[in-house]
């Protein structure tokens, strides 16, 4: 239900912004704090996998099943949650809950048939769908058989999660946050129960499996949450009502754009597979893995808390208020991951081997990892700001432009990889760059490994997404109005010099902190790492205690908030 202002707080009062402010803040807390088991249970399955397979053919045919399953999967999040929950909301306004529910019935009665042919043609032609996304292993009959296999276990969970993203929607809409995202740790939990028990006798079929069972468990979930009102849904298809006329034309763009987006992962996995050292997928996937974590932590969270409050201030039309909330969120994540991306690229060989080191997954493993491993630390701000600025686009019912953006930027990621992987000019500029002495002394097949490998498609992609939010932060403004672009620049300059202390508390703890490829078990491979986290927390305090001696107004905001709680604290204990 959209949130309605209290008769104390009037609709654009103080009072008001700061009761949406709060609602926005537990919401993400809530669900950060989801996140952080959610992602826990991620780095572990990454975990099992390096330690059963390490960089070889499962671990290549899982990586592959599930990019070729993941843009049908990436439907429901690209699509249904910025189509259908403006819809949804609005109808529900006008006419009320039972009446907003039949709309729903018929959007989530048309995608499950439209899921379970997909399914249906995805068991048929998996072969040919491989030919196109990795045609550089069909000559490997041992892979291409075996990722055919997952891939036809996995398909079948598309008509599931086709379904959860509708009672993600429909759960999002009533305001509640928390179990919807407890929902997703029924799906990744199960996969993690099935890797642990049965991946030894299974090998990757036990995530294969984990992954239908746990799409399963989400849904059920779900609609435990949502309760009774279960009952208002209903088995009917209605064409003609005009809600779901809305949907369709919201989603129209959006699907363009998923379209686009499958073909640019079609391309990810053809340069990837295309490489002789298979090596780069899984290795790629691995380095991916530790990026998307900080970026799922807070600006993913953030954003879905975030979108349905935004759609409920976009239909009353308060651009000023929108305004604010942008430039706020967009300084929010320039202050967190410029530092995060900067500890990443310095700490990248101890992380890795602290996560993913054993003995399947040795040194050679993670020089194939750390190489693209660097490129998305960098990637992790720019793809903070992509999430943030496309839910101010979705929530103004403009699913156009973004979409219209990714198309036309494509041809760039495009010509990158291509260049990158086929004409090997980043390993060859790499190896000039190490006779002059500012790379490692490596063998030169090392860096021709780099330069044809994972660390162009990480760079293609690197330059495309950062493109194309310049691009929407540039068309924005004649949406809401001038962003006050000079308070960025300034931040920036601020930010530069708390970085001073930070680079340097990291750099000794990257020269005299144990390497934990040294160690001889996992556990104390992730105690070693404990000396680089605390390492990196001084670091960060450090920095925010420059910040604050600068008056950045969101470490004041953060430093004032900590003291009233501690302020209360001692008074409720006296």
């Amino acid at each position: 239900m959209s949130q309605q202002p209290s008769p104390k707080h009037p609709s654009g009062s103080p009072e008001h912004h700061a009761q949406v402010n709060r609602r926005i803040y537990r919401a993400t807390g809530a669900l950060m704090s989801i996140q952080v088991i959610l992602r826990a249970f991620g780095l572990i399955e990454k975990m099992i996998m390096a330690r059963y397979f390490g960089t070889g053919a499962e671990a290549n045919a899982y990586s592959a099943a599930k990019k070729i399953a993941a843009p049908v999967l990436a439907l429901g999040d690209q699509v249904i949650m910025h189509s259908f929950l403006p819809s949804f909301v609005q109808r529900m306004r006008e006419r009320g809950e039972r009446d907003a529910w039949k709309m729903a019935s018929t959007c989530i009665n048309i995608m499950i048939l439209l899921m379970a042919l997909v399914a249906v043609l995805g068991v048929v032609f998996t072969k040919n769908v491989l030919n196109i996304y990795a045609h550089g292993w069909m000559k490997d009959q041992h892979l291409v058989a075996l990722t055919i296999h997952l891939t036809r276990v996995m398909v079948v969970a598309m008509i599931f999660l086709a379904i959860s993203s509708f009672t993600y929607c429909l759960l999002n809409s009533y305001k509640q946050f928390a179990l919807p995202a407890a929902a997703d740790l029924a799906l990744k939990g199960t996969v993690l129960v099935f890797a642990i028990l049965f991946a030894r006798e299974w090998g990757a079929y036990a995530l294969a499996i984990g992954f239908v069972i746990g799409a399963v468990a989400k849904v059920a979930v779900q609609a435990i949450g949502l309760g009774g009102r279960v009952a208002n849904y209903r088995p009917v298809i209605d064409l003609k009502d005009t809600s779901v006329r809305q949907f369709a034309l919201l989603a129209m763009p959006l699907i363009l754009g998923w379209f686009f987006s499958t073909f640019r992962g079609w391309m990810e996995v053809s340069f990837l597979t295309h490489i002789k050292n298979t090596g780069n997928t899984s290795a790629y996937d691995y380095a991916k893995s530790i990026s998307d974590l900080p970026v799922t932590f807070f600006p993913y969270v953030f954003g879905i808390a975030l979108f349905p409050f935004l759609t409920d201030i976009a239909v009353a039309g308060d651009k000023v208020r929108l305004r604010a909330m942008l430039m706020t969120a967009t300084r929010m994540m320039i202050l967190i991951f410029v530092p995060l991306a900067i500890a990443l690229i310095l700490l990248c060989n101890p992380i890795v081997l602290g996560l993913y080191g054993s003995k399947m997954f040795l040194q050679a493993s993670a020089d194939l990892t750390t190489a693209p491993l660097k490129i998305f630390s960098v990637m992790m701000l720019v793809s903070a700001l992509e999430i943030i600025v496309n839910q101010f686009y979705f929530a103004m019912s403009d699913t156009v432009r973004p979409t219209v953006v990714g198309m036309v930027l494509l041809p760039v990621y495009a010509i990158i990889g291509y260049i990158g992987v086929y004409t090997n000019w980043l390993g060859s500029f790499a190896i000039s760059l190490k006779h002059i002495g500012l790379l490692p002394n490596r063998p030169d097949v090392y860096y021709f490994t780099l330069g044809s490998g994972a660390i162009a498609v990480a760079l293609a992609l690197l330059v495309y997404r950062a493109v194309k939010v310049t691009a929407l932060y540039v068309m924005i403004h004649k949406k809401l109005g001038d962003l006050n672009v000079g308070q960025i620049w300034k931040l920036l300059g601020q930010i530069a010099i708390a970085l001073i202390p930070f680079v340097l508390i990291v750099l000794f703890s990257a020269h005299h902190w144990p390497n934990p490829a040294h160690a001889h078990s996992k556990i104390k491979k992730l105690i070693k790492l404990l000396p680089y986290i605390v390492s990196t927390g001084v670091g960060l305090l450090c920095y925010c205690a420059v910040l604050h001696y600068r008056h950045v107004d969101e470490i004041a905001l953060i430093v004032s908030k900590a003291r009233g709680k501690m302020n209360r604290g001692s008074v409720a204990s006296v």
